[in-house]
């Protein structure tokens, strides 16, 4: 019998992710990578080391929540660049199965 694969190794943290992103995404402008580096490396910088799974709808809304104490537009802009990140390596990572690859 096959022994369950554990894809938690195959899960790509938050630099990870965003690093690929910047890598793959050739198209974007150089004021939204500027924005995006705000957003993401500032804003979120306490999750870069944290797997893309371990980020969790909670965690989403308590960081907008404080984020929104200073502007709700930088909270708002914060996730915008997040969801787009996960979005992409969402596509980039998972297998059919929406596992990650091995």
């Amino acid at each position: 019998m096959e022994e369950p694969k554990d894809k938690t190794n195959n899960v790509p943290t938050l630099r990870d992710a965003y690093t690929y992103f910047k890598s793959a995404k050739t198209s974007l402008a150089k004021g939204t990578i500027d924005t995006y580096d705000g957003q993401i490396l500032n804003k979120l910088d306490d999750w870069l080391d944290i797997s893309l799974n371990d980020i969790s709808k909670s965690m989403i809304s308590d960081k907008h929540k404080e984020i929104s104490k200073h502007s709700k537009a930088q909270a708002n802009a914060t996730m915008r660049a997040l969801r787009s990140v996960w979005n992409y390596c969402r596509d980039s990572f998972l297998d059919d199965n929406e596992d990650f690859f091995n």
